[in-house]
């Protein structure tokens, strides 16, 4: 069962145990001993068989050989919060030939998040629709807004706004995207609002977006050595010793490598030096932040995306080596024009449209 880590609520794991008596259910990690793991060979006295609950994939073989020869009247349940252990899993049954199946619980339908808002509150489904989006769906607050709005004897909108924030803002690889010129729909407020949000943890954010930087450019360096293309990436990052890409979603990672012909790499190395020289204090950091955004604000954001090349790349390295200069010349003169006055009136605009 794959699930997200941050599914307390609403995981499947309870659709099993409400059909097995509490006696019959034994959960298995890391630190269960071999006399308890034993144990499981001597029937429940309650059911026909157990219920294990495997809450954690990095168990040993012996035990995994273990519970692949028990009685097939038992029901083993892996419960993983990743792709990468589900795939390492996987691997492990498929050599065993034991028989399995995959129940997919990782991103939950919106549909389920709303029921569980009107189950546990007096709300009308439009209104529970609102504080889920106003939640971002992000399950850990949708239960905490419902914990707050639970003691209400009726909920409404104007209730809604009053006591629950609204957390619908984009993620930190929306802003990677925006700054490095393949934002999509991604504007400068969006971007504005996250780096208000993270005023109370700004080096996370500048420590975040520099690493996914960096891994955009180890990605590249690999498409440049001839050892990624779009047609092996999935199968190839399997036998990658790093692990920041080898652990990338493959979504993740094939869309990194499709934008090779669209981003500039010399501006990624640009981009790399200039988070690197940026100060993790949010008050002096964060006006050399924000004008890194601000270049991609202004108009003419597309000269930094160069048009698809088919050519041989060293010709694209060449292109990109010639408007280097350009735009280190284009940052510097658009990071000290901007003033602290610049900053206080968009954080102050934000605060604004937060309190509506």
């Amino acid at each position: 069962m794959l699930e997200n880590s941050n599914n307390t609520v609403l995981s499947e794991v309870d659709t099993f145990t409400n059909h097995y008596p509490r006696s019959s259910i034994k959960r298995i990690t890391r630190y269960t001993t071999l006399e308890e793991l034993h144990s499981l060979a001597n029937k429940p006295l309650l059911s026909i068989g157990w219920l294990i609950i495997c809450q954690d994939t990095a168990i040993k073989n012996s035990y995994l050989k273990f519970l692949e020869g028990l009685d097939q009247s038992n029901l083993v349940l892996f419960r993983i919060t990743s792709e990468q252990k589900c795939s390492e899993l996987l691997s492990a049954l498929k050599a065993d030939k034991v028989q399995y199946r995959i129940i997919n619980n990782y991103k939950l339908k919106e549909e389920k998040v709303i029921d569980y808002v009107c189950k546990n509150l007096s709300i009308t489904k439009v209104d529970a629709k609102y504080l889920c989006t106003r939640s971002g769906y992000y399950l850990p607050e949708v239960v905490k807004n419902v914990q707050t709005l639970k003691v209400l004897p009726k909920i409404t909108k104007p209730i809604i706004r009053k006591y629950t924030e609204d957390r619908r803002s984009i993620a930190v690889y929306d802003l990677v995207n925006y700054l490095i010129g393949i934002g999509g729909k991604t504007t400068y407020e969006d971007c504005m609002q996250l780096v208000y949000e993270y005023r109370y943890g700004f080096e996370h954010l500048l420590k975040t977006t520099l690493a996914q930087i960096t891994v955009y450019i180890k990605i590249y360096n690999l498409i440049l050595d001839g050892e990624l293309t779009l047609a092996n990436c999935k199968i190839k990052k399997k036998d990658l010793q790093d692990k920041e890409i080898s652990n990338l979603h493959d979504f993740r990672l094939y869309k990194i490598v499709e934008s090779f012909d669209k981003i500039s790499y010399d501006y990624l190395i640009l981009l790399q030096l200039k988070l690197q020289q940026i100060s993790p204090k949010f008050y002096s950091g964060v006006f050399d932040f924000v004008a890194l955004l601000k270049i991609n604000a202004k108009p003419g954001v597309e000269a930094r995306v160069s048009t698809k090349i088919n050519t041989k790349i060293s010709s694209k390295v060449k292109e990109d080596l010639k408007t280097s200069e350009k735009r280190l010349d284009e940052f510097n003169r658009k990071r000290y024009t901007m003033t602290t006055d610049d900053c206080q009136k968009a954080f102050e605009y934000l605060k604004e449209q937060r309190d509506k």
